[in-house]
């Protein structure tokens, strides 16, 4: 299993939201209400069947019995549920727990990626283009989960484009605090604020978990399931990772 510690600063994710959420004023309820919310969104579209599309059946030992669907979503879970629940990383005073933060989960991704011409010659019909991508490094202590908030805008001003012009955002939720922050940090660097039906209406992280190496294909797949849904025109995908990195896409649905 890879280390949970971040290699930069020997801290913990979770140790790192705590200080991220005390930082930026995060509160208990806010986080536990936006993760009780990803998890019946999650529980809906599984419901709903949209997830299915994007999910290749397994089957696994011992007793290779077919796995269809994620199955760490509880769709009856509640801010009165996760309320109850104690502080993971700081015992006394934290906000963190194991309810408000994605888990760790077994999973694999794969993207079909190809040029234009090539998928002319070969009579592929693609779901999205990649309109422009922005990769950001962050400070490893005072920013490690917030490279979305650096990596959103510059994406945006690349591609000429604005956030209120996304009709799909698909932010990865390591934790609900993480999220909440960055959502705050682009109200307050006048970004724009993402309409929160827009913004992971078929759950997230925090419901069907986060396999290491697998969200972001998970993050591409949905967006683009998401466009062809709702008939949208483009979509913003973002997320932290290890080391203070961030990333963020804009994609065009093509189909």
């Amino acid at each position: 299993m890879p280390p949970i510690a971040d290699f930069s600063t020997g801290l913990t994710m979770g140790q790192n939201a705590e200080r991220l959420c005390k930082r930026l004023g995060i509160t208990r309820e806010q986080q536990d209400a936006f993760a009780a919310s990803s998890h019946h969104r999650a529980a809906q579209a599984t419901k709903d069947g949209q997830l299915a599309r994007q999910i290749a059946p397994v089957r696994v030992p011992p007793r290779f019995e077919e796995i269809k669907e994620d199955n760490g979503i509880r769709a009856d879970t509640s801010r009165e549920k996760l309320a109850r629940l104690r502080p993971a990383f700081d015992r006394r005073f934290g906000t963190i727990t194991a309810g408000n933060s994605s888990y760790l989960t077994d999973g694999a991704s794969a993207v079909l990626l190809m040029s234009e011409r090539r998928a002319r010659e070969r009579d592929v019909r693609p779901l999205a283009r990649l309109v422009d991508f922005s990769l950001v490094a962050m400070d490893p202590l005072e920013e490690l989960l917030l490279g979305p908030a650096r990596a959103i805008p510059r994406v945006l001003e690349r591609s000429r484009l604005t956030l209120a012009q996304m009709d799909v955002v698909e932010l990865h939720e390591a934790f609900a605090g993480q999220v909440l922050a960055v959502l705050k940090l682009l109200r307050e660097e006048h970004v724009g604020e993402i309409d929160p039906a827009r913004l992971n209406a078929w759950g997230g992280s925090l419901s069907v978990g986060h396999p290491f190496g697998a969200t972001g294909g998970r993050l591409v797949m949905t967006c683009c399931h998401r466009l062809q849904r709702e008939n949208g025109l483009y979509g913003l995908i973002a997320a932290c990772a290890s080391g203070a990195l961030g990333y963020a896409a804009v994609l065009e649905r093509l189909t």
